[in-house]
């Protein structure tokens, strides 16, 4: 609801505010504006709404919040009529413009209040109409500081009384003044509070949608896995079987055939450069491994499931959610996503310099897959040592720079140095960009498949090494 030309009329003469002092000035959001004002016997915060779905002025009943930062137009206020007098205020014509011109010992100024629910304005002019701010700056209006303020074509004529004189009143209007005021601030308090309410509704289901979508696929990913731990019990079986017959197993031989517990045939798969013992405890330690793994996930898995349930439950409560609990709702959100960001900030594994390029090292398998999924590039460039398990060393080009050859050496040695290749002389390495890398489908963390590399050959050279992560290679 937007006030007609009787109203404006009518708040004007209720309020009269004829020669008060601006005490302070300040917008509790952008689309409102409050004048503190004072004159002997009477003190109120005016409001002036300009929202296009309510144009409005009236004295607040209620505390109204300050913004912590002042906006442009409050601070050019404060500096330019703060402390000054209401000389007139009045309507022009049957025109929804309030003209209000303010005295001050520095200066004198006019405010014209542009109450029309489209393109409602405040404009501050010298006396000539020279416009100094706006609170909208609308260059297709011509409403700009340096711009002349014009009236619109339409209006026949002001008020002759130019101190101030109301004519137009409605007698319907005149009854009590008071409780219309509150009437009208109950009104569009409400229509603030159902917008906010189906903004934050509006945001919170987003934000909630999204969160389920990323818990489903993380559920999805704890299945997975933990049916590929189901497993586990045939690898302790082996582990056993190879120690029941340890006396028939040589290094160097590749399997052993036997039977398990139940007469069944069976072959098991050994590691030729490993003896016998070396062989069970091989499949031990993946067994113990697959375990441990499979406990975590199905605790994560009950987790994440119980997570699922509250936040489907949440999508379905939030229709008969009021404001106040949409707010919390809204700063938990808010709470959880500054949280997050600031963990992300904190990149894994180890950053270096290599003359003015940021190299980040994944010293293992976990540093190694965060930094690929949260902070490596497509045009980044990923290095590792060809046939040994190691770091993944990542190198961010410049915005209009390729990356030079003797970085990525420099970056090379980096990757053998956080690899299980540090000790030998000469070493092969891939050469490739992260959007040329794809996930091994069933791979331990952190494993790769790169496509597009190039070789790389290095002789290692530890003094370099050490330089580099001394800080002292430039």
């Amino acid at each position: 609801m937007s006030y007609n030309w009787r109203e404006i009329d009518y708040a004007l003469y209720s309020l009269d505010i004829r020669g008060s002092i601006i005490r302070e000035i300040w917008q509790p959001d952008f689309k409102h504006l409050v004048m503190e004002l004072y004159k002997p016997g009477q003190a109120i915060n005016l409001i002036i709404r300009t929202d296009s779905t309510g144009t409005a002025i009236y004295p607040a009943t209620k505390k109204i919040k300050k913004q912590k930062k002042p906006q442009r137009f409050v601070q050019f206020l404060r500096a330019h009529i703060r402390g000054a007098r209401i000389k007139s205020i009045y309507q022009l014509s049957r025109e929804r413009i309030i003209r209000i011109e303010t005295h001050s010992s520095q200066e004198n100024n006019i405010l014209w209040i542009r109450l029309w629910a489209s393109n409602p304005n405040i404009i501050v002019t010298d006396l000539e109409k020279n416009i100094k701010e706006c609170m909208f700056r609308r260059p297709g209006r011509e409403e700009m500081p340096g711009k002349k303020y014009s009236q619109p074509d339409n209006i026949a004529r002001i008020y002759k009384d130019d101190t101030g004189g109301f004519h137009l009143r409605n007698p319907e209007l005149t009854d009590n003044p008071t409780e219309w005021f509150k009437k009208i601030e109950e009104n569009l308090s409400g229509e603030e509070e159902k917008k906010l309410e189906d903004r934050l509704r509006e945001k919170i289901a987003a934000n909630t949608e999204a969160e389920l979508t990323e818990l489903e696929n993380r559920i999805k990913n704890l299945k997975s896995s933990i049916k590929e731990a189901e497993n586990a019990d045939r690898l302790k079986l082996y582990g056993d079987l190879i120690t029941s017959e340890i006396y028939r197993i040589n290094r160097g031989d590749r399997y052993l055939d036997t039977t398990d517990y139940h007469g069944n045939d069976i072959r098991i798969e050994l590691d030729p450069s490993l003896n016998a013992h070396e062989n069970a405890e091989k499949y031990y330690r993946e067994y113990h491994k697959q375990t441990e793994r499979k406990k975590r996930n199905l605790e994560q898995l009950e987790s994440a499931e119980k997570k699922r349930k509250e936040l489907a439950e949440l999508l379905i409560s939030l229709p008969g959610k009021e404001l106040e609990e949409l707010r919390k709702l809204e700063r938990q959100q808010t709470k959880k996503e500054q949280e997050n960001k600031k963990t992300d900030s904190k990149i894994p594994g180890l950053q270096v310099i290599i003359n003015d390029y940021i190299v980040t090292i994944g010293r293992n398998s976990r540093e190694s897959d965060e930094i690929l999924r949260k902070y490596a590039r497509g045009n980044d460039y990923w290095l590792h040592v060809r046939d040994w398990p190691g770091g993944h060393v990542f190198i961010r080009p410049a915005k209009t720079k390729d990356v030079p050859q003797h970085v990525i050496m420099k970056a090379a040695q980096l990757a053998v140095h956080f690899s299980k290749a540090n000790r030998e002389k000469r070493v092969d390495l891939y050469c490739t960009q992260v959007k040329y890398l794809r996930r091994a489908k069933h791979g331990t963390l952190g494993t790769v498949i790169p496509t597009r590399e190039k070789n790389i050959v290095i002789e290692r050279d530890e003094a370099l090494v050490d330089r580099i992560l001394g800080g002292r290679e430039a």
